[in-house]
């Protein structure tokens, strides 16, 4: 199955999630991870907090499913994490102006959508994934 644009995706949370947006893709190892912008299509249907998420998704063969790691989750606020970021990957801004980093961790399998207020201890990887650039939503 090819994750695309109307894409259902399975998600604990929802009982309807559609993919409205590929953003970006990164393989790892035979898994390819697409971070997605997804929301519920529905407007009467209100089990998620927010209409639109930026999520990882992957197809398990069966279906596409929202990615989450059994373990926690690094965060680039917390200095102890600082050694383990290992790259950025994508990007994507909302339609408020507010950007969002896929970032690479040493040791997960899967990038995580990072806030960009929250990556300000990392400029020399923002400047060196900034000059090039290429990813959709970005304005």
């Amino acid at each position: 199955m090819r994750v695309q644009k109307g894409t259902a995706v399975d998600a604990a949370w929802s009982s309807r999630l559609d993919v409205t947006d590929v953003i970006c893709t990164f393989a790892s190892g035979s898994r390819v991870f697409y971070g997605v912008v997804a929301e519920v299509p529905d407007p009467l249907v209100w089990d998620w907090p927010d209409d639109r998420q930026l999520l990882w998704v992957y197809d398990d063969g069966n279906s596409v499913k929202v990615w989450q790691e059994c373990v926690e989750r690094p965060r680039p606020s917390n200095p102890a994490w600082a050694s383990c970021l290992r790259s950025i990957v994508g990007c994507y801004e909302n339609d408020g102006g507010n950007v969002s980093y896929a970032v690479r961790w040493n040791g997960y399998a899967c990038p995580t959508w990072e806030a960009e207020e929250d990556m300000s201890n990392y400029s020399h990887l923002l400047a060196e994934h900034d000059r090039a650039c290429k990813c959709r939503g970005r304005s």
